[in-house]
């Protein structure tokens, strides 16, 4: 007696576009790579790539001009899905990388993480767990500054001006509610009329604002 064909889509050998799709879900539920995925599964991973090819599942590419002046391209390989991510997307997504680029010198030049006065270890990294910290709640008092008073801040301005506003921030925090509000106060108010972002309108059209990112804040 003959056994039953094997109804599974890793191991058949005709595909109709049914198998493919429920292939590519496997793959995707994975999250592994297409040669891993297919050599635990037996499969060509040259066909899966043409599977995601022809079913519009296949990573966007986009590119950039490359060194002013010079005629290259820097290409740009996602895997994010064309249906939901267009190359414009894509590449407005890349320009944000500048954004991880200004945390890392706000964390170096504003929170004091490029030496520390100890030659102890345990003490340095508290030293650096506490400047992370600062940065954190510093960054935090913009965004809430930026949300409450409706006006686009720097928050590069905001770090490096937080001599005149943060320690009375801190001060409340160990004294009192009433002294942290009118802390709080005090630092919006500052923070309201010195770090506002220089260029807001170009920013909105081409910078980080372009993207549609908002800063998230707790109401008062």
């Amino acid at each position: 007696m003959s056994s039953p064909p094997d109804r599974s889509p890793f191991n058949r050998p005709r595909w109709t576009e049914q198998d493919a799709r429920v292939v590519l879900a496997a793959l995707r539920r994975s999250g592994k790579p297409v040669r891993v995925f297919a050599a635990e599964h037996g499969l060509d991973p040259q066909r899966v790539y043409l599977w995601r090819r022809r079913l519009g599942e296949a990573e966007l590419t986009t590119y950039k001009r490359g060194k002013r002046n010079q005629k290259t391209f820097v290409y740009l390989h996602t895997n994010l899905a064309r249906d939901r991510f267009c190359a414009a997307d894509v590449a407005g997504l890349y320009r944000l990388r500048w954004q991880v680029e200004l945390l890392f010198k706000e964390f170096k030049s504003h929170a004091n993480l490029h030496a520390f006065d100890t030659g102890k270890a345990a003490i340095a990294e508290a030293m650096i767990w506490a400047s992370l910290l600062a940065a954190i709640l510093k960054r935090s008092i913009a965004h809430f500054a930026e949300t409450s008073l409706g006006v686009e801040l720097s928050t590069q301005r905001a770090a490096a001006t937080g001599k005149h506003y943060f320690d009375d921030v801190l001060r409340g925090l160990l004294a009192s509610p009433r002294q942290l509000r009118r802390a709080l106060a005090q630092a919006l108010d500052f923070l309201g009329t010195n770090a506002r972002r220089a260029h807001p309108a170009r920013d909105r059209k081409r910078g980080r604002l372009a993207m549609g990112l908002e800063p998230i804040a707790l109401a008062p």
